[in-house]
């Protein structure tokens, strides 16, 4: 009995899924045609938003000081690589010390302004 209701179940759902697969095709056929498009970039990579200046070209404001990297941190609370997340997008601006290889600094004021938008708002500080 129980092996008879289980072909009957089984054959109810086979039909009603050629059912569902005669629809699918009336319907493919009745679409309209789409375009292609294409998605591949061949115009380069994304310019980046991020903003250097060498120290020679800097001018602080009054009361603006110079943070390495572990006092920036520091004050964020924040991975080395948001921080560095951050600098890519142009929220942060890289202070160059040096020439090549030279080391990095970043703006007290900046940071300060970096901390009430992203740290304050999460909760880190």
């Amino acid at each position: 009995m129980e092996n008879k209701k289980t072909k009957v179940l089984l054959l109810e759902t086979a039909q009603r899924i050629r059912e569902l697969l005669e629809i699918l095709v009336v319907h493919k056929e009745n679409a309209p045609v789409r375009k292609e498009v294409d998605l591949s970039i061949e115009d380069g990579p994304v310019p980046s938003k991020r903003r250097t200046v060498h120290i020679s070209d800097l001018v602080l404001a009054e009361g603006d000081w110079l943070m390495d990297t572990v006092e920036a941190l520091d004050v964020l609370r924040i991975s080395r690589g948001t921080l560095v997340s951050h600098r890519d997008e142009g929220l942060l601006t890289e202070v160059r010390i040096g020439k090549k290889g030279g080391g990095v600094r970043f703006i007290s004021n900046e940071v300060a302004q970096l901390r009430e938008w992203y740290s304050v708002r999460k909760g880190k500080v």
